[in-house]
């Protein structure tokens, strides 16, 4: 348990400070920290645990570097480009550290798989973007009484927090290493100065709505925040690993509240605000999800949980009876390659074709396809009126085509499917002011009549990988 004569002198600066020491640079050696995602975040929590003396550490991404990463994510090299983002971190922890157990596990974290993985650590960092992701992380955090230290960035801001409470009385491998006198001597415990924190599914419990969930790709970050956030993920990681308490005194941890930076912030670039507490009926740490170990994840539908706010499934009436047309006819809209898209553009295909671009504005500003228009994906103006070429021809009776493109092929699904639903709620007014024997402009078309709504699949990216290579990877 005792400190080396080399690690007391390279960690000197850690064993001369009052609120640190020799015995809390000790639990650090013995401690095992899981860390998801070797992104912005996860690059410099990772490094700097690792150079501060951690013993042994888990990277798990299923991600290669891309050029596009290396701006952020420190951990990387030009030279990695292309190879696993766990190896290339690896390589870069081992130089740095050759005293730390470094394993990777190159894999995404999934209900399958999850539990398995947070096992056997002692903390889990949470250094992901993808909102499935986090829920799954929390609940095998939860589940298995893990704490989690939780961190985000995008743009110009972050978040850090911890969640969920070790199931032991201490962390850091000091319970499983030492006596237990040892341990009330070198860490002294209270077990009532903190609330039993939340687990993500306590604060969040329904998933955020799909335009509120930002990431790196979509809307851009500024290169040293993620660098900010991943520090103070990995000072919040030693403060749960040794259950370091400030010369001030105080909180130990941010367990129950949640920091927030902002990089414009000016004066108050710091600020704090309260969590929700933990609900005693919470799947994931109440008592029968506790319980349990866990077990429920594996048959949990996290897929419609997460999209249960925002996906519109088909509705039935009644058991028998047709599906409601609105969706019916917004989810089998006819979806067309990159390739086809090249085609339509270079072939003379009459008035009315119109590309709409509902990336965010700074990835259509960096490069979109020539003659595309940007739109909002949540807020479309009548795409028409804005194109007197597209409503010419939809009075001429010639069926125009809108084409929407993303960066993946995701959001431009989801817009063309809610622009569908626009046209069939102008066709239903129509059919409808006819019935009453109101005047109307001719007969209203069938909507698949009224426009011809595309969008493509694996949009831009796509885009690149099978008609232009020198067409920039923003994502």
């Amino acid at each position: 348990g005792a400190l080396s004569s080399a690690d007391a002198s390279r960690y000197a600066r850690h064993v001369s400070l009052p609120s640190f020491g020799a015995l809390k640079q000790a639990a650090l050696h013995r401690a095992r920290v899981l860390i998801v995602g070797l992104g912005g975040l996860g690059s410099p929590a990772s490094m700097y645990l690792v150079s501060s003396g951690l013993g042994s550490v888990t990277l798990a991404d299923a991600d290669v570097v891309e050029l596009s990463n290396i701006h952020r994510q420190i951990a990387h090299r030009e030279s990695a480009v292309g190879l696993a983002k766990v190896a290339s971190a690896a390589a870069t922890l081992r130089a740095m550290n050759s005293r730390c157990d470094v394993r990777t596990v190159e894999a995404r974290l999934a209900p399958a798989n999850a539990l398995d993985l947070v096992r056997g650590h002692d903390v889990v960092l949470d250094c992901t973007d993808d909102v499935k992701t986090r829920y799954v992380i929390s609940d095998a955090c939860a589940s298995a009484g893990v704490p989690l230290v939780a961190a985000a960035a995008v743009g110009t801001e972050g978040q850090l927090t911890v969640y969920c409470r070790a199931s032991a009385k201490s962390v850091g491998g000091v319970a499983a290493n030492t006596s237990e006198k040892e341990t009330v001597a070198a860490l002294p415990l209270d077990e009532e100065e903190e609330e039993v924190p939340p687990c993500y599914r306590c604060v969040f419990p329904t998933p955020p709505a799909t335009r509120d969930c930002a990431s790196c790709a979509g809307s851009g970050v500024l290169g040293p925040v993620p660098g900010v956030m991943g520090v103070l993920q990995a000072t919040e990681c030693i403060k749960v690993l040794t259950k370091h308490l400030g010369r001030g005194g105080g909180e130990r941890t941010l367990a129950g509240r949640l920091l927030m930076y902002d990089a414009f912030g000016g004066g108050s670039m710091f600020t704090h605000v309260k969590l929700r507490k933990r609900r005693a009926d919470c799947v994931a740490c109440g008592a029968d999800g506790t319980s349990s170990g866990g077990a429920w994840m594996k048959t949990y539908d996290y897929d419609a949980f997460i999209n249960g706010n925002n996906a519109c499934a088909a509705v039935k009436k009644e058991a028998g009876e047709e599906e409601d047309g609105r969706e019916l006819y917004a989810r089998n809209l006819e979806r067309i390659t990159p390739t086809e898209l090249r085609e339509m553009l270079t072939t003379p295909t009459g008035r009315g074709l119109d590309v709409v671009d509902v990336r965010p504005r700074g990835l259509y500003d960096a490069a979109a396809l020539p003659g595309a228009r940007h739109v909002s994906e949540y807020v479309f103006p009548n795409l028409w009126c804005e194109r007197p070429d597209v409503m010419n021809a939809a009075w001429d009776r010639k069926k125009p085509t809108i084409v929407f493109v993303c960066s993946r092929g995701i959001a431009s699904k989801r817009a063309a499917e809610k622009y569908a639903r626009e046209i069939y709620d102008e066709y239903t007014t129509l059919r409808d002011e006819r019935r009453k024997g109101r005047t109307v402009y001719g007969e209203p078309e069938l909507p698949e009549n009224m426009v011809r709504i595309l969008d493509v699949v694996g949009g831009m990216e796509r885009w690149r990988a099978d008609v232009d290579p020198t067409f920039p990877k923003l994502v």
